[in-house]
């Protein structure tokens, strides 16, 4: 009787040590934190201060603002994540493709594949996801348009995971306002979302009105999560459809970097050449030289 009764304790003890390790799996710690560093706990859903010592999880994120710089290791490998940046643990486990965004409307790879993923910081100042402001049911126009003007002023603050958070509760709730589903997808992939990203796009891209740019977040996004093969497929759909686009330039340049991902690099240097072809700003001219 007493063995039985042992064997049910430890039964249940190795099943209590088993749960923890799948909710807060620690893969790395920070090394070195200067200026003001932001760090997501994934399992508790709260911001906190970033500082040295700091365990993370693959659960977790972490946002620089623009004076805060932070060394972190992963797995063993030491990773520097500048000013500006945020980054999910997931997606640097899995070795995805470094992202640095502009602003809300265009955006930009740093032509190295298989490092760091990240993405412009939101300004956030230890926001609680589970206490933002949000709607359930826009009742009136004159509510709809405090509530866009709401978000629009998050975009000019760049607060990007915010806005992932309040729009992701409203779509669920509204699945029928596209024009917010598609700045939900933006905000998504300026906050380094990437699968979330995808998947928002998807029941935008065969509706004209909204294509072209969702379009071209799907193919960016899934280059990002190193889905090669997809991101290739849609950034040529997306060359093809909108050979006008101000997106141009980048998605060429995406279909260059996903290439390159593969060891490809006949195929790298044409694209990379091709987004040279197709009047690139300078600070992307510049990205699109270091890749070749």
């Amino acid at each position: 009787m007493k063995i039985k009764i042992i064997i049910i304790l430890v039964s249940i003890i190795l099943l209590a040590i088993s749960s923890i390790s799948i909710y807060a799996k620690n893969i790395g710690k920070i090394e070195l934190v200067t200026g003001d560093v932001m760090l997501y706990k994934g399992d508790a859903k709260k911001w906190t201060k970033a500082s040295k010592g700091n365990s993370i999880s693959d659960n977790d994120a972490i946002v620089t603002k623009k004076n805060g710089n932070v060394v972190f290791t992963i797995n063993g490998k030491k990773i520097k994540l500048s000013s500006g940046k945020a980054v999910k643990m997931a997606t640097l486990v899995n070795g995805n493709v470094k992202i640095a965004s502009r602003n809300q409307t265009s955006y930009k790879t740093t032509g190295e594949v298989g490092s760091v993923a990240g993405a412009r910081a939101s300004k956030i100042e230890g926001a609680d996801f589970d206490l933002l402001p949000w709607i359930e049911k826009v009742e009136d126009k004159v509510q709809m348009s405090k509530f866009e003007e709401y978000i629009n002023d998050l975009f000019v603050k760049q607060e990007y995971i915010v806005i992932s958070s309040v729009l992701k509760k409203y779509c669920d709730n509204n699945p029928n306002d596209k024009n917010l589903k598609l700045k939900l997808a933006e905000a998504q992939y300026l906050s380094a979302m990437y699968t979330e990203c995808a998947e928002s796009c998807q029941t935008l891209l065969n509706d004209n009105v909204f294509r072209e740019k969702a379009l071209f977040l799907y193919g960016a996004a899934n280059a990002n999560n190193a889905e090669y093969d997809e991101a290739i497929k849609t950034l040529k759909e997306f060359e093809n459809s909108f050979g006008n686009s101000k997106y141009l330039a980048e998605a060429r340049y995406l279909i260059g970097l996903s290439y390159k991902a593969q060891s490809k690099n006949d195929e790298a240097k044409e694209y990379l050449n091709k987004a040279l072809e197709s009047n690139p700003d300078s600070e992307l001219k510049d990205m699109i030289k270091e890749a070749m």
